[in-house]
């Protein structure tokens, strides 16, 4: 994308996102021998402007009085919008990082399910809620 577009889409979201973007914390995830660990290689860091938008929640498939935990599905799914040109750090997020929604209550954790890279003018991660 060239000429004057482009420097009124990136005005665009600057204004869009210091008004409407809330905090999270993106804590790079690597496989380790029997679980996911911290990546070293990839510091934690914590984006101020993303758009979270969470939808879903937990489902028992038991039935309402069931309590057995084998069917206890989550079923929360969430999106990640960030702006790739003000958080670069955000290019390098792969499938399995978590991501903290640190200013909503409880901070709910997020797991990355897949990252794309291919909107016009943000990265969207699609994630689904840890328990």
């Amino acid at each position: 994308m060239s000429g004057p577009w482009k420097d009124h889409l990136a005005a665009l979201r600057r204004v869009v996102d210091a008004e409407l973007g809330e905090t999270v914390r993106v804590e790079p995830m690597r496989r380790g021998q029997y679980n996911t660990v911290p990546d070293p290689d990839r510091p934690a860091f914590d984006i101020d402007e993303a758009h979270l938008r969470v939808s879903g929640g937990q489902d028992d498939l038991g039935g309402v009085g069931s309590r057995s935990w084998s069917t206890l599905v989550a079923g929360g799914e969430a999106e990640l919008h960030v702006d790739p040109d003000a958080y670069p750090a955000a290019l390098t997020l792969r499938k399995g990082d978590q991501v903290v929604a640190t200013d909503r209550l409880g901070a709910p954790r997020f797991e990355v399910a897949r990252v794309d890279p291919d909107q016009r003018n943000r990265l969207v991660l699609q994630m689904s809620l840890k328990l």
